[in-house]
């Protein structure tokens, strides 16, 4: 359906979510307590100056304990942004010095293994870390993340519904990110399997299933770990040899499971170019091998989702299916459907700064 059509719309918008604005701020102010990316820090907002002089000028001997580990861990996060969810070389040099400042100074606290872990994550030596910050002081606001990810690293069923549960409730996560999630489920199905990754993109997510059993959501990030890639390769019944890293393990999987298989469109691109042609647009997600949905169930599924414009780069992913509709029903010369799909998503496509992308696409003509 429309494949050339979606393949091209599908890189544009999905390239548009690598956008981030960059806010700075008077570096004589005292550090932004830390709101993480999941919480609405996706633009960037901290004292960008503030933390680059202070945690990353060499200036090691005043990173002393938490007020220093604020300072670290929007520096974490301003770096995992600006480098789409990696650190680059550059960042990765200085952030460790300041890790294994804080170290030296606050041996063994909380403040430490919390700066550990999210420097040593996605690599399996994260988790210890997050034990470590559980076991110091489980209800501190910090452990949320990491205990969620350290149950869904090693499949713990119990252990990711106590983490979800925690993480649904105290979390204060930004609210478009559970309507995101929600929409993403109404795509795929009871008993499917969903790949995904980023913050934003696996927690929610995970925290909005009603059962984790039933609703398998992989993160991506913890791919490169065989050990992984075997838990979920036996948690979906699949048969055979496990698959390999990235892309070729989701379609193996889906392969050799029973079990539907989705693409989260928050993935990498390089995800929707790898064996294009068994991709199937659902809404939020692709599925793999299966038929997609028909034309007339993707239209029910836009007129029902939240089409929320608040979940930072991921509402850009409302903006495929909207485009898929509108050509269709343009080719279908249906004007009374093609004006209302216009109308709703340009609306949407404003309030994202998408416009001009789709008019250069061709889905809106002016």
């Amino acid at each position: 359906m429309l494949t050339t059509f979606l393949r091209f719309v599908g890189c544009l918008l999905l390239g548009g979510a690598t956008f981030v604005q960059v806010v700075a701020q008077d570096p004589a102010q005292a550090p932004v307590p830390v709101q993480e990316i999941y919480q609405g820090h996706w633009d960037l907002p901290v004292p960008v100056q503030t933390v680059r002089t202070e945690a990353l000028s060499g200036s090691t001997h005043a990173v002393s304990g938490p007020l220093d580990y604020v300072r670290l861990r929007n520096l974490q996060i301003d770096a995992l942004i600006r480098g789409g969810g990696r650190y680059g070389q550059a960042d990765l040099k200085r952030i460790t010095s300041s890790v294994e400042a804080l170290e030296r100074a606050a041996a063994g606290s909380l403040e430490a293994h919390l700066a550990r872990y999210h420097l040593e994550f996605p690599s399996a030596s994260a988790f210890e870390h997050a034990d470590a910050v559980r076991k110091l002081d489980p209800d501190h606001p910090g452990v949320l993340a990491p205990a969620l990810s350290a149950a869904l690293y090693r499949s713990d069923q119990g252990a990711i519904r106590r983490a979800a549960n925690s993480f649904r409730e105290k979390g204060n996560v930004a609210p478009a990110l559970w309507k995101l999630a929600e929409d993403v489920i109404r795509c795929t199905g009871r008993a499917s399997i969903v790949f995904t990754t980023g913050e934003m993109g696996v927690y929610p997510l995970v925290a909005s299933a009603a059962r984790p059993d039933d609703l398998l959501v992989v993160d991506a990030r913890l791919l490169d770990d065989r050990s992984y890639r075997e838990r979920i390769w036996s948690l979906a019944g699949a048969a055979g040899k496990v698959g390999g890293s990235g892309p070729a393990f989701a379609h193996a999987l889906a392969r050799a499971s029973n079990r539907p298989v989705h693409l989260a469109l928050g993935l990498d691109p390089s995800w929707f170019t790898y064996r294009a042609m068994d991709l199937h647009l659902t809404g939020l997600t692709y599925t793999i091998g299966a038929q997609g949905p028909e034309v007339a169930v993707l239209l029910e599924r836009w007129q029902q989702m939240h089409r929320t414009a608040e979940a930072g780069p991921l509402s850009w992913n409302y903006l495929l299916l909207g485009s898929v509709l509108v050509e269709h029903y343009r080719r279908l010369e249906d004007e009374a459907i093609t004006a209302r799909l216009t109308m709703e998503l340009r609306d949407l496509a404003r309030q994202l700064g998408a416009e001009p992308s789709l008019i250069r696409a061709g889905v809106l003509l002016h």
